[in-house]
């Protein structure tokens, strides 16, 4: 399994630092499933941390600051998070000057990080690190074996659609790799009857 063992020494003092303080944090996202895909360290962007609902925030960003991640860049709260399924209460984007931006996202109450894992939209995105070990879905394993995204959450025709808008992002990098959309979310989101597109 690839992942923080690529990183940077600033990325991997911040991940170890996350979840070593705040105990239940992950790291979740886009970082882990590009680099297990083969893409290269610099095609990282930012990193995704999920925190427990009472991580203070305070103590969050004193532990970035003294990290090298001092500027806060954006700040959201559930209510104008893309796809946001109450799962989540706020997120604060955290960044520093040549390496990738910290996302921290906060769960709502009675919600725990690493339950996000298999909310995730695509399979080849159900992969966290929690600073000792990896976890992974069936869905993710399957895959990352078939080089393919298949859809396993859309709720809502938001989420079905955003969920599109990432993969036409997603998918310029990933050349080779097909998007899987089973037909039960076909028949409840479109009129398409098509399965699998190259």
């Amino acid at each position: 399994m690839k992942g923080v063992n690529l990183f940077t020494p600033p990325m991997l003092g911040v991940a170890l630092a996350l979840t070593s303080f705040f105990p239940g944090t992950i790291l979740a996202g886009g970082a882990l499933r590009d680099l297990n895909a083969g893409l290269p360290l610099s095609a990282i962007k930012d990193l995704d941390f999920f925190v427990p609902f009472d991580t203070p925030e305070e103590e969050v960003a004193g532990l970035l600051d003294d990290c090298g991640w001092s500027d806060i860049t954006q700040r959201c709260s559930h209510y104008f998070m893309k796809g946001s399924d109450g799962t989540v209460e706020q997120s604060i984007q955290f960044s520093r000057q040549g390496q990738p931006d910290v996302n921290v996202i906060w769960m709502a109450e009675g919600n725990r990080p690493i339950d996000r894992m298999s909310k995730f939209d695509f399979g080849a995105c159900q992969i966290v690190w929690d600073g000792r070990q990896y976890h992974t879905t069936s869905a993710y394993i399957d895959d990352m074996a078939n080089r393919t995204f298949t859809l396993i959450r859309a709720d809502t025709k938001e989420q079905y659609d955003r969920s599109m808008q990432r993969w036409a992002r997603i998918s310029e990098r990933y050349e080779g790799w097909r998007l899987i959309i089973p037909r039960p979310f076909l028949e409840q989101h479109t009129d398409i009857g098509l399965v699998t597109f190259g």
